[in-house]
């Protein structure tokens, strides 16, 4: 439990650090090393306690993994044990006009999930949990004009994603959509009213998938 209070803080601050690489850096916000940024700040905060390396737990950053329509694409983070996939995390950190792109975002969530789950028989991912992590405050720029809107998220279900796997052959796998919702103030860059029961919610999941693995 002391795991799962600790990262109920620590949860925003990838958000945290992608969106001051984003404004520190000239087209900071489509930099590959924002990226970088907010796969490292994850693993640091979430990742790395619940699955640490005296466990055996290998975790890889913009990770190629086989995708169901040929070759192989990048997963954000992903975490093995021996030859086998525990988990994988596609991270999204949402600064600004989200409501107009929010179907795009949940084209993509879904769209990933085929690549994961619609190649049968891919043993690697036999008994894996796969969270789409987005992080989303509750308002969010818009235009460039001092303007604000509440941003309104997409609803994908959870217990459909995970029916994906099943019906490509993965019953023992599960595939979860996580949003992480906040109020951020630019003047103070401090981060507010976390939803803290979505976050315990997600953190209970890791770390009672963790305990079941084998």
């Amino acid at each position: 439990m002391q795991g799962i209070i600790t990262s109920i803080v620590a949860i925003a601050r990838p958000w945290l650090n992608a969106h001051r690489y984003s404004l520190s850096h000239e087209n900071g916000n489509r930099s590959s090393k924002r990226t970088d940024e907010l796969n490292r700040v994850f693993i640091d905060n979430v990742v790395r306690p619940i699955f640490p390396k005296d466990k055996g737990y290998v975790i890889e950053t913009e990770h190629s993994i086989a995708c169901a329509y040929g070759g192989k694409f990048k997963m954000d983070v992903v975490v093995y044990k021996g030859d086998k996939i525990v988990a994988m995390f596609p991270l999204k950190a949402i600064e600004r006009s989200y409501n107009k792109n929010k179907f795009n975002f949940a084209n993509t969530i879904v769209g990933e999930a085929y690549r994961i789950w619609g190649h049968p028989g891919v043993s690697d991912r036999e008994k894996t949990l796969v969270a789409a992590v987005d992080w989303i405050p509750y308002k969010v720029p818009v235009g460039d004009k001092g303007k604000f809107e509440t941003a309104v998220p997409a609803n994908i279900s959870s217990e459909n994603l995970t029916k994906m796997s099943a019906s490509f052959g993965y019953p023992n796998s599960k595939h979860i959509s996580v949003k992480i919702r906040f109020d951020y103030n630019e003047v103070s860059d401090k981060i507010t009213n976390l939803d803290t029961e979505a976050v315990i919610d997600f953190m209970k999941e890791l770390v009672e998938w963790e305990k079941n693995f084998e």
